[in-house]
């Protein structure tokens, strides 16, 4: 790679790769940017010249290669799912010489799966995909021995070439709900700490203020933070926080054990960004966008804005348990009329007398 543009310093040239920043020269330039396309051409060149490793451990996935990270089990579910269920479409040929013809020769994906009693290896490699469109289909051939050339539906491709951060845990923040004792959320008008109360029930402090905590407002707000996962990682470090609302985030939720000892935290923020040029309007139409990210991992989710919107309605429930709640009305029958005292007619009542 050459650089043939204003330059970068060699200060800056580790920052370039990191997503959503642009040099000093860049930034004084006219031409507009964001600061991601070398982040982008690093992913993609990551995502497409690697190999990656996932091994079951107990009931559990791990990614062991490029490096070791939990697997959304999900995602490998899914991915072992349509490996098992593959079928031939076609036998294309029994002794093929050229394999280049077919894309086999270098074959841009192959996986290969193992297990059993004697772990045994089944490699596929997958070439190019069938020149007639109608069929829908790619080349494949198993890796071991001398094997026929097939098709298989090319569906199975988008499958099985994933990612690191496609097949990665995005969690935001793993933790035992057990282990929380103490929780602080902070966001707009929300400033409540939730207390863990004998018996499995929970207190509300707001604005100097106790009161008992609805206990299924209180298990959906844990359940709700335990549960939360991106829908894919934007930024792995996050190098700036301003493009994703993290610095004043829409919600702060600080978890703490029953020593007090910090468990880890967890930001979310929603803000609306223009994505692309709408032809019509002749303008960008604006989007709401969901990120979160969380004190042990400093990557940046994507999540949904609902999510963060859910997690708000929650605390605000929460807040609730302290303020006041209106009397409810009695049912009891009303009170009989005291009886009417008869009137006696008389002359009208005279104005006061003017001086």
């Amino acid at each position: 790679m050459q650089d043939t543009g204003i330059g970068v310093s060699e200060e800056e040239r580790a920052k370039i790769l990191s997503g959503h920043y642009r040099s000093e020269s860049g930034r004084k330039m006219t031409t507009k940017g964001f600061g991601v396309g070398l982040s982008l051409a690093q992913q993609i060149i990551e995502a497409h010249g690697s190999t990656i490793e996932i091994a079951r451990q107990g009931s559990d996935w791990k990614i062991i290669k490029p490096r070791e990270y939990p697997a959304d089990k999900a995602v490998v579910q899914q991915l072992l799912d349509v490996i098992a269920g593959a079928r031939v479409a076609d036998f294309i040929l029994e002794n093929p010489e050229d394999l280049d013809k077919f894309g086999l020769a270098h074959p841009a994906l192959q996986f290969e799966v193992s297990g059993g009693k004697d772990n045994a290896k089944h490699s596929v490699a997958i070439g190019f995909k069938q020149p007639d469109a109608s069929k829908n289909a790619v080349f494949a051939r198993p890796v071991q021995g001398d094997r026929p050339i097939c098709t298989v539906p090319d569906y199975i491709v988008k499958a099985v070439d994933k990612s690191f951060d496609d097949l990665r845990d995005k969690t935001v923040l793993t933790f035992d709900e057990t282990k929380v004792a103490r929780m602080t959320l902070i966001g707009g008008p929300v400033s409540i700490v939730l207390e863990r109360a004998p018996g499995n029930k929970w207190n509300v402090i707001a604005e100097g203020k106790t009161a008992p905590a609805k206990p299924e407002v209180a298990a959906s707000m844990l359940d709700q933070l335990h549960e939360l996962k991106g829908t894919r990682i934007v930024e792995d470090p996050m190098t700036d926080p301003q493009p994703f609302g993290m610095v004043h985030p829409t919600l702060t939720a600080v978890l703490y054990d029953q020593s007090g000892k910090g468990i880890g935290s967890i930001y979310l923020s929603q803000i609306e960004q223009t994505t692309g040029l709408d032809a019509a309007a002749g303008k960008s139409p604006p989007r709401n966008f969901g990120f979160a990210t969380a004190s042990a991992d400093k990557a940046v989710y994507e999540v949904l804005p609902a999510q963060v919107v859910d997690l708000e309605n929650t605390a605000s429930a929460l807040k609730g348990d302290t303020e006041p709640q209106p009397a409810t009305p009695t049912n009891s029958p009303p009170a009989a009329s005291p009886a009417a005292s008869p009137t006696i007619a008389g002359p009208p009542l005279a104005a006061p007398a003017t001086p």
